[in-house]
């Protein structure tokens, strides 16, 4: 079984087994519920090794041969849970359901919810607008008024070649993109917070429409959370969705232009998190063990709230990683690590080889208003990118 490529340990107790693309973010919340994650995903970064047993997973191979790998390498009977772009494979997590408890939304769920059409439908009975879309190019404007939308990310039509088959193409609509988290169980539904979504960010070397952080909270106008509130009891009763979710949005206005459904942990919940003390995974526990959840505690960690922002950086050239160019400073952050200026996450193991465009690391930054976190992002997303032009 080819699909791992390495495995590093902190002991084998785990009750919790976590997988995806990245699950560090993830591994860090269920670490400060009191509660120990076996992890893998296709970095294994640094500061997850430092406090977590981790595997590091084959891209090449992934994730077709996940249910099985998981069925001979995780730790017998503990329950699955999975982060983000497992979403666009159903079919994968309908075999993992088979060989583990699922703690997250099955195939047919997820199916249902990442369907344009019934969504649209349902948003229309809710009067939320939704942007025209077509499972066709066929009659769509190539002069970039349109989206498509796929797989492997978002990228503006222009009537260009197709490498991998896109899931439909969809109008643009021009605004602030935003995400709101929720968690639900059969009963109800409870809104934990939104942020606004860094996508496409210049700092951050990161592509047009490439996601690649979130800033928060985001204060909403009492219509706003309204809306939010109905929103997202609505697609939970919808689609049967349980324990924790995201719903990804353009604000125009006070108007949330719903644009997908994250049937999963999104990332920017460690920004609320981190912002309010925010302690949500005790109650997505709950929905899965079968019992009523318990009011969500936010304010538990913090005196009061601040602006909290995630920047996930792309490298601009292949490069060689070093954390020494960067440990004199920021710190490296850890699960228990709440209050600090600058802080690096998802950080690479020293030696790492990485490609241009690719993932390099997380930068964490804390204020009291919105403007200093984001500049604060902004000279980080600098201070990394100069020295790491040291490296060879």
């Amino acid at each position: 079984m080819d699909l791992l490529v390495e495995e590093t340990s902190r002991g084998r107790s785990a009750n919790l087994v976590l997988v995806g693309a990245s699950v560090r973010a993830l591994a860090f919340a269920v670490l400060r519920a009191g509660w120990l994650p076996w992890c893998a995903d296709f970095f294994a970064d640094a500061d997850l090794q430092a406090v977590a047993h981790c595997h590091r997973l084959n891209a090449r191979r992934y994730p077709r041969q996940l249910p099985e790998w998981l069925a001979w390498y995780a730790p017998e009977g503990v329950a699955v849970m999975y982060t983000g772009r497992l979403e666009n494979y159903p079919q994968v997590l309908r075999r993992i359901a088979q060989v583990r408890p699922l703690w997250g939304n099955d195939a047919a769920t997820v199916r249902a919810a990442r369907d344009p059409r019934r969504l649209e439908l349902a948003l229309a009975r809710w009067n939320f607008p939704f942007a025209d879309w077509s499972y066709s190019s066929t009659g769509i404007p190539t002069d970039g008024s349109w989206l498509m939308r796929g797989p492997k990310g978002v990228e503006r039509w222009r009537g260009q070649p197709v490498a991998a088959k896109p899931a439909y193409w969809q109008r643009y609509v021009a605004g602030e993109p935003a995400s709101a988290v929720y968690v639900a169980d059969a009963q109800r539904c409870v809104l934990l917070g939104a942020t606004w979504q860094l996508v496409g960010v210049p700092f951050c070397q990161a592509r047009e429409f490439q996601w690649c952080g979130n800033v928060g909270p985001m204060p909403c106008s009492p219509g706003l959370k309204t809306d939010l509130v109905r929103l997202g009891e609505g697609l939970a009763r919808e689609f049967g969705l349980r324990g924790i979710f995201g719903v990804d949005f353009v604000l125009q206005g006070d108007t949330p232009w719903v644009t997908e459904i994250n049937p999963r942990y999104p990332a920017s919940l460690e920004v609320l998190e981190l912002a309010l003390g925010l302690s949500w995974f005790p109650m997505h526990a709950e929905v899965f063990l079968g019992r009523a959840f318990t009011t969500v505690k936010v304010g538990t960690q913090v005196s009061k709230p601040l602006f909290v922002g995630k920047a996930v950086l792309f490298t601009m050239r292949p490069l060689r990683f070093r954390f020494g160019v960067l440990s004199d400073w920021a710190p490296m952050v850890t699960p228990w690590l709440t209050r600090f200026d600058v802080a690096l996450a998802d950080v690479p193991e020293d030696d790492t080889r990485i490609p241009a465009r690719a993932p390099l690391l997380t930068v964490l930054a804390q204020a009291e208003t919105l403007e200093s976190c984001q500049l604060k992002l902004q000279r980080a997303a600098h201070t990394v990118y100069s020295l790491l032009e040291k490296l060879d």
